[in-house]
Formats: structure tokens, C-alpha cells, sequence
């Protein structure tokens, strides 16, 4: 069974249902020709993590509704390996990984709507609660509401276990942003094995900052 990294099952879903109550429905964006499947997820204890961020691209994301940086060595996750990485109700609908799945960046849209105005510090106070609540190892590396590219960001810095890891020393460092795009929530979370951050918390600051909502 792959090592998975993810938010305890359900806790997503309770989050999202902070922000807002209303749900719609929500469709999933078609695989570039270099994607990482299935096989490719079970097998990929046999790959290299990449120690390094190397080039930052900036790409679409949630379906052009958001561009962000994303390094140029990630391969985008099709919608089987996305299930098979995060087997959680209402986990992303697009993902980026690079070939180990070490460090991995994804993102959700809706199915809660959201609006600049909705977003405040109080969200960031409420994550940190429901987080330490039921998010094993949670540590709180910091949060709060900043301003990126002109759009109000709700943002979540955090260390966590790894659920059902039969390793009970294995942490991931996590950074998730919120914002709103196209009349939805967006969330994005990057994350990465603990013996990784250091190189890589950095540059997950550094695509988070680069969030741009047209």
C-alpha cells in the first residue's frame, strides 16, 4: 500500500463546510499525455524524491480559474491516482507530484462558494482548532490572512503524522492557502516528507506568494 499523505479522512470535508454550506457539483481536469497513473503511484517506492525544487513553472490550475507556480519536474496525478493517493471523501481534484510522491502540491475547488469578503483570519483560528482536534502530530507552524497578488489568502503552516503509517515517526510538513476563485473555495496544499523541508519549505512559501486569481 502506497504511503499516502493527506488529511485524516472527513476532516477535509468539515472544513470545507466552515467556509460555506452550499455544495455543488464539481468536475475533474483531463490528464496531460505525461501523467503519473495508477501503476506508477504503487510502484513508486522505487523512485528518487526530489531533494530540490530545481525551475518553478507558472501553470493553470483548477480549470484556468488560478495560475501558480509548480515545479517543472512534477507530473500531474490522473483521477485514479489521485483516488488511490488521497482515499478520502472530497480529497483534490487536481494534483502535481514529483515521480517518488515525496513532495506533492493539489488543489480543490468548491463545492462550497466563497467570496473575498468571506475570507478572515477567523477561518485560519478555526482550521487550527479542528486540526489539533483530529489531526494526529498536528503542530501549528503558523496562520493566518495575508494579501497575495491582490486577493485575500487564508493560509495554514503545519508539521502532521502520516495517517495509517505503520512508520511512527513519519511526519510531513504541510503548507494549505484558501482563496476563492470563480465563486468557489479553493484549496491548495503542499506538502513534503519531514526530511525534505527544509529544502522545500521555501519554495512552498514561494508558489504560494505566486497565487495569481485573474
Amino acid at each position: 500500500m502506497p504511503m499516502a499523505f493527506y488529511l485524516r479522512s472527513g476532516l477535509l470535508p468539515g472544513l470545507l463546510a466552515l467556509l460555506s454550506a452550499t455544495a455543488q457539483a464539481q468536475t475533474t481536469p483531463a490528464a496531460p499525455s505525461d501523467t503519473l497513473r495508477k501503476a506508477e503511484v504503487l510502484q513508486h517506492p522505487d523512485a528518487t524524491a526530489q531533494q530540490t525544487p530545481g525551475t518553478l513553472t507558472l501553470r493553470p490550475v483548477a480549470g484556468g480559474r488560478a495560475r501558480i507556480l509548480v515545479p517543472a519536474a512534477f507530473r500531474p496525478l490522473d483521477k485514479d491516482a489521485i483516488s488511490l493517493k488521497y482515499p478520502i471523501q472530497g480529497g483534490p481534484q487536481e494534483a502535481y507530484s514529483d515521480n517518488a510522491l515525496a513532495v506533492n502540491l493539489a488543489f480543490r475547488q468548491g463545492p462550497n462558494p466563497m467570496t473575498q469578503a468571506q475570507l478572515s483570519a477567523d477561518i485560519a483560528d478555526k482550521m487550527v482548532k479542528a486540526f489539533s482536534a483530529r489531526q494526529p502530530g498536528f503542530k501549528d507552524l503558523g496562520h493566518g490572512l495575508k494579501t497575495i497578488n491582490g486577493r485575500q489568502v487564508v493560509y495554514l503552516e503545519f508539521m502532521a503524522d502520516v495517517p495509517l503509517s505503520d512508520k511512527p515517526n513519519d511526519r510531513v510538513y504541510n503548507l494549505m492557502f484558501i482563496t476563492d476563485a470563480g465563486g468557489q473555495v479553493l484549496v491548495c496544499t503542499f506538502n513534503c516528507v519531514e526530511r525534505l523541508q527544509k529544502q522545500w519549505q521555501p519554495a512552498a512559501q514561494q508558489i504560494m506568494n505566486s497565487l495569481q486569481v485573474p
